[in-house]
């Protein structure tokens, strides 16, 4: 059922209907019911030559002379002077019968056996009503062909094998008899009349190429067998997970397969994470390097200031003129805020308030700039009231801020101030800092302010 319209192909007078479509009991759909592709006045699914030349002449199953050959003997009617030879005469090149190559008793029977099989005369028959088979078959279907003489089915091939490997496999109950050498024999001596055959004789239906038992014209794989465990359409089973069809190493099929599968996807998903994870490392570097790692050479060990003050005092920066004082933009809002807090929270805001910072008006008057960075010794008395510590507070530059900054700037201070004390890493929380808004200058002094208030 090649267009899978639920018609089988040898009753399908339509075959080329499109899928879905609703057919009739012959396979043709209403559009098809009403198309002519040849022109010549017969719908084609009564159309039994299709392809008729333009203009002309048909029969009442759009037939022209060219497509006919009414007597069988190989001309058309359109060059068969004589197309009612009986079956099996010999003929002349113009289709009719020459008469020279018969002999005939006294009552005008023909005797001529010229093929030398014991045969001979117009080949006649009668038509079983209920099969379509023939019966009573007298004179000779093929004259010329000495190994052939009857044709149970009308296929054009001859009841007789001359195969030995037909004989097991042969009915004795159809017509023929072996012959030693036979040719253009009928592997299906019985196909229903009208039906195509192939080169043996044999209509689909009565094939099973791989035998297993469903014919091919049932058989969706009608060359490989099902098997003991197959299907009724002719498919072998296919195993599947945990049906205990062992496969590479005994494993299971099924599961194998299932495995292999697994390991593919995983193998795709690791090469996707990796490459977002070098991404990820690489603008984290970049990142690094343009805003963390512009000033290392500014930072020092707290130690290391205490050392060099002590050999060499400390020295008072040059002082150099104060650049002009600075506001905000008026159409500026309040600047980002710092991250918000986390794990336990500093000392209460007003306490973030006291840390040491410039006046917020900037004075008109030039001062001395001081570096963030640069560490100033104190000495403050111990609690318990012993001997006074030196403790070191860093100077900050309050200039890098804008007056309209101070309430964030001393938020952030008390958000790091809370961080340190959690244990996380400077480097994070400059990171983070930046990341709400504060330039890498900015982040550094608000981390020293928060420094000192610890201290």
């Amino acid at each position: 059922d090649d267009d899978n319209d639920g018609v089988k192909n040898d009753v399908d007078l339509c075959p080329n209907t499109f899928a879905s479509t609703t057919v009739d009991a012959q396979g043709c759909s209403e559009a098809q019911k009403t198309v002519d592709s040849d022109g010549d006045g017969i719908n084609d699914p009564l159309d039994v030559c299709p392809g008729t030349q333009i203009g002309a002449d048909v029969d009442s199953e759009g037939c022209s002379q060219a497509q006919r050959d009414s007597d069988g003997d190989g001309l058309s009617d359109l060059d068969d002077d004589c197309d009612d030879t009986p079956t099996g005469f010999p003929i002349l090149a113009n289709g009719c019968t020459d008469e020279s190559a018969l002999d005939t008793d006294s009552d005008g029977v023909v005797l001529l056996d010229s093929d030398g099989d014991g045969y001979s005369g117009a080949y006649t028959y009668d038509i079983d009503p209920v099969t379509g088979l023939r019966f009573n078959q007298t004179g000779d279907a093929f004259p010329s062909n000495p190994t052939q003489w009857f044709d149970r089915d009308g296929d054009g091939f001859g009841d007789n094998w001359g195969n030995p490997e037909w004989n097991a496999t042969r009915d004795p109950s159809w017509p023929g008899e072996f012959v030693a050498g036979a040719t253009n024999a009928d592997y299906c001596p019985k196909t229903t009349p009208g039906l195509q055959v192939d080169e043996e004789g044999c209509h689909i239906s009565q094939r099973d190429s791989d035998q297993d038992g469903v014919m091919d014209d049932a058989d969706n794989c009608p060359n490989d067998p099902r098997g003991v465990d197959g299907y009724d359409d002719g498919c072998p089973y296919v195993p599947l997970a945990g049906d205990g069809e062992e496969g590479l190493f005994g494993v299971d099929a099924g599961v194998l397969m299932l495995a292999l599968g697994g390991v593919g996807a995983l193998l795709v998903v690791g090469i996707v994470v990796a490459r977002i994870l070098r991404r990820d490392d690489d603008d984290d570097e970049e990142y690094d390097e343009d805003d963390f790692f512009d000033d290392d050479d500014e930072e020092e060990n707290i130690l290391d200031i205490l050392d060099r003050n002590k050999t060499t005092g400390l020295q008072r920066p040059r002082a150099s003129p104060q650049p002009a004082a600075r506001t905000a933009p008026p159409t500026r809002q309040r600047g980002p805020t710092g991250p918000p807090k986390k794990g336990p929270s500093g000392p209460p805001k007003q306490a973030a308030r006291t840390v040491q910072r410039q006046p917020s008006k900037v004075s008109k008057k030039p001062v001395e700039p001081k570096k963030a960075g640069k560490k100033k010794i104190s000495s403050e008395p111990d609690e318990s009231g012993g001997a006074k510590v030196r403790r070191a507070k860093i100077n900050v530059d309050m200039s890098i801020f804008e007056d309209w900054q101070e309430d964030d700037r001393n938020d952030a201070v008390e958000w790091v101030v809370g961080a340190f004390s959690d244990g996380e890493q400077e480097r994070m929380v400059l990171m983070q800092l930046q990341e709400t808004g504060w330039t890498a200058q900015q982040s550094r002094a608000i981390c020293s302010l928060a420094k000192n208030w610890r201290n």
